[in-house]
């Protein structure tokens, strides 16, 4: 089946993405603020047997640019996707941060959620594993790599980095996110520059609320995490320990972008958190087309 466009009013703009295949509704939520399209290698891994949808959330093109950045929005925006396709529930599938907004969806709108697959997340205990995932990217750059991703990330906090500046940095870092460094994808991210600053402050701003109120969190989820990964291990773990409904798949000598090192892995997680939620759980949300490809609500 085509990948069909998908155009949904929200807040301030048009959220742009694609929806695919048939089967029960799978939503995925990208890491960021980079680019949705690095997803794409991990929505053909559900393919055939889902329908699976994406979109990229407001901040960067082709979606809005408009505020607020803030999870309220988030939230909001992606109830609008599921409501543009007529899904009334959906499995989501969060990657990086897209797995701390999945988190969020699940404290925030569980009555929308059937289950819930988190790959190699920012966490939801201290600061969600963020500063180990620095420290150990930068420890995986030669010293001269270190050396200019830490000039610009001081250019970026006095507001004197250039879009040039921010791609030769992400550039630099992109190996640090696999295992082998030698065997990496393509370089897939564009970034959203300093917009996203009053989210990012939020998400951590928000940590203690959203550890507390996990611990009653009946949604049932499925962790899944690279061993080689700059984000540390605990990320999931401690996450996991706080939820009552949740199990953690450890995926040997993958990175942060499990499916490319160790393809499969992903989706057979999501098949398991399929067979623990049933099918009978879906109800009327098994229609894989949107309503149309474009919703003006």
């Amino acid at each position: 089946m085509d990948r069909m466009p998908l155009r949904v009013q929200a807040a301030g703009g048009d959220l742009v993405g694609w929806v695919e295949g048939s089967g029960l509704p799978v939503l995925l939520l990208h890491g960021g603020p980079v680019g949705y399209e690095y997803l794409d290698g991990l929505a053909a891994e559900f393919l055939p047997g889902f329908a699976v949808a994406a979109y990229q959330h407001r901040g960067l093109t082709p979606s809005t640019l408009s505020g607020p950045y803030d999870m309220e929005t988030e939230a909001t925006d992606a109830m609008a996707v599921l409501d543009a396709l007529g899904w009334d529930r959906a499995y989501v599938v969060g990657h990086s941060l897209g797995g701390y907004y999945a988190l969020q969806l699940c404290r925030r709108v569980p009555d929308r959620i059937l289950g819930a697959l988190i790959v190699d997340p920012l966490g939801a205990v201290g600061d969600g594993g963020m500063e180990v995932f620095w420290a150990t990217q930068l420890g995986r750059l030669s010293v001269a790599g270190r050396q200019r991703v830490e000039e610009v990330e001081r250019l970026e906090e006095s507001g004197t980095a250039t879009a040039a500046d921010d791609d030769e940095a992400s550039r630099l870092i992109w190996p640090t996110y696999f295992a082998d460094s030698n065997h990496t994808s393509p370089f897939a991210l564009r970034t959203a520059g300093p917009t996203h600053e009053p989210i990012q402050a939020e998400v951590f701003r928000d940590m203690p609320m959203l550890e507390q109120s996990l611990a009653t969190c009946a949604t049932r989820m499925r962790f899944v995490h690279g061993t080689r990964s700059p984000m540390p291990i605990s990320a999931s773990t401690d996450t996991v320990a706080l939820l009552p409904n949740a199990e953690l798949d450890l995926v040997d000598g993958a990175g942060h972008f499990v499916w490319f090192e160790r393809p499969g892995s992903v989706r057979a997680a999501l098949d398991r958190l399929v067979a623990e939620t049933g099918p009978d759980n879906v109800g009327g949300a098994t229609s894989p087309q949107p309503r149309r490809a474009e919703s003006r609500r």
